[in-house]
């Protein structure tokens, strides 16, 4: 059975490779597989969101 801190490390993890992906595709204005929108968006959706899941990670 996994304890609360294995699963804030997996969710901090997952956050950081949810981060690095958003950098990488405004770095490189590309991506993989069908998205709703430009480039532009799904790295900045992709910041976004991993920077909230960071944010409630640290506070809860």
């Amino acid at each position: 059975m996994s304890s609360a801190k294995t699963g804030m490390w997996i969710t901090l993890i997952g956050a950081l490779l949810i981060l690095l992906d958003g950098i990488v595709v405004l770095a490189t204005g590309k991506f993989y597989g069908w998205h709703y929108g430009s480039t532009s968006t799904v790295g900045w959706i992709e910041i976004i969101l991993s920077l909230i899941m960071l944010g409630l990670a640290y506070y809860l």
